[in-house]
């Protein structure tokens, strides 16, 4: 690992480390005003073992589960519990008499048994129980909310809030927005700030299309970039919608790469993406500062997925860059096999059988007076040499700037291949056992 990147993951633990001490002041902020209302109250009211309110929320707690006074049941998944009416309607508005009428049972069977136990166990104690897991809290917070149960929200957010990672914030974060969880949603959100070019696709995937495009334009310059680098061709659809005033410019934006989110879609073989963004005004023979089509860049990186992609969308084939004239032919005739991957070679290959196919210009000249025959003699591009002879249009006669018809320079090649073998013959005559014919041969 560089010392950059050291550099790197050390700030990213300063930040989290700034978010945990700020929700450690938080904490003790809130401890000391409790504190200090306990004192007040104790104070006035003279708040001891043996005053009302103690003694009413110490029957409570041990009216949980006990037929004692018991006018109602509830039922769990597996499970009916004894219940009380008048602590139901006191925890929550959704259990008032109105709400329970004459119902003889509170039917709770549709959640989880061990959340459905520790809600009704909550409702009397006030406790949650320790060493809980972030899914069981993730759960017991949703069902909180749907019981409009603030004070057992705020109390899971509190435990939730330490075990939150790179890892889970996300998940964290999309069930802190749904129930309306802010400090949670708060802390989650800061976190992600901190660690935004660590997620991957598959950290959003389970993030709701509304949710992800929100996030994307809250932390980032480039949604659409985003979107397409997420894999998300949801949120492209809620982008292009957002957008429909200006799409041909939005979709046509350059992130702080160079780079527009088509060839971004391109790269990562996301066709369905790509079509959506051509079909939406995206720009498949943009421009660069030095000319260069995506279809240049696409050869120079060796790309035949994005090269086929946008030939077959009709896209330029023979426009030529600022300085060296080039056109995308020339550039996919100027490679050089010995410093390619076999594969991406045969690609290449590929791509120049669809230009040509598509009607490429085979005679257009670089700034040195050379077309695709003199450029792929110049590399020893014999790859691409052969399928250019294939083409019914080809000139054999064009001279480049040096006077030089193609046939020329490949006699030149053959000649300085002669001349090398005959220095490497008599370099080594007397070591190598050569065949006769060859030592022979003049």
């Amino acid at each position: 690992m560089s010392n950059i990147d050291n550099q790197n993951e050390i700030s990213k633990l300063q930040q989290h480390l700034v978010l945990l001490r700020e929700e450690y002041v938080k904490l003790q902020q809130r401890y000391k005003a409790l504190e200090r209302n306990y004192n007040v109250l104790n104070s006035t009211t003279k708040l001891d073992q043996n005053s009302f309110v103690y003694r009413l929320l110490k029957t409570v707690a041990e009216l949980f589960n006990r037929e004692l006074y018991s006018d109602i049941t509830i039922k769990l998944d597996g499970e009916t519990l004894c219940g009380h009416r008048f602590i139901l309607a006191a925890r929550s508005l959704k259990w008032d008499p109105q709400q329970l009428g004459d119902a003889s049972e509170l039917d709770l069977s549709d959640i989880p048994y061990d959340v459905g136990f520790q809600l009704i166990k909550w409702i009397y104690t006030d406790e949650i129980s320790e060493k809980q897991n972030e899914d069981f809290l993730l759960n017991l917070m949703k069902t909180a909310k749907r019981f409009e149960l603030k004070e057992l929200i705020d109390q899971c957010e509190v435990a939730l809030i330490s075990a939150i990672t790179v890892r889970n914030c996300l998940k964290f974060y999309k069930v802190a927005e749904e129930i309306g969880a802010q400090v949670l949603q708060t802390h989650c959100s800061q976190l992600i700030s901190a660690h935004w070019n660590d997620f991957t696709s598959e950290d959003f995937q389970h993030l709701p299309a509304p949710m992800a495009y929100k996030l994307f334009k809250q932390k980032t310059k480039y949604p659409l970039h985003q979107a397409v680098r997420m894999k998300r061709e949801d949120v492209l659809f809620l982008y292009l919608i957002d957008n429909d005033a200006d799409l041909a410019e939005r979709v046509n934006e350059l992130d702080d790469h160079g780079e527009l989110a088509l060839e971004l879609a391109l790269k990562t073989k996301q066709d369905s993406m790509a079509e959506n963004l051509v079909r939406h005004k995206a720009d498949i023979n943009h421009i660069d500062a030095e000319n260069r089509t995506l279809l240049h860049l696409a050869i120079k990186r060796g790309d035949e997925h994005s090269a086929t992609f946008l030939i077959k969308h009709e896209c330029l084939l023979n426009h030529q860059t600022n300085v060296g004239r080039e056109t995308p032919l020339h550039l996919l005739s100027g490679l050089n096999p010995a410093e390619l991957l076999t594969d991406i070679m045969a690609g290449m290959c590929r791509v120049a059988q669809l230009m040509l196919e598509h009607g490429v210009d085979t005679k257009k000249q670089d700034a040195r007076g050379n077309n695709c025959l003199h450029r792929a003699i110049l590399s020893d591009n014999i790859h691409v040499f052969r399928e250019l002879l294939k083409a019914s249009k080809l000139s054999l006669d064009d001279r480049n700037k040096d006077d030089h018809v193609p046939l020329w320079l490949a006699l030149q090649q053959a000649e300085q291949l002669r001349k090398l073998f005959q220095i490497f013959r008599d370099r080594y005559v007397n070591q190598v056992d050569f065949p006769k014919q060859i030592t022979n041969s003049d």
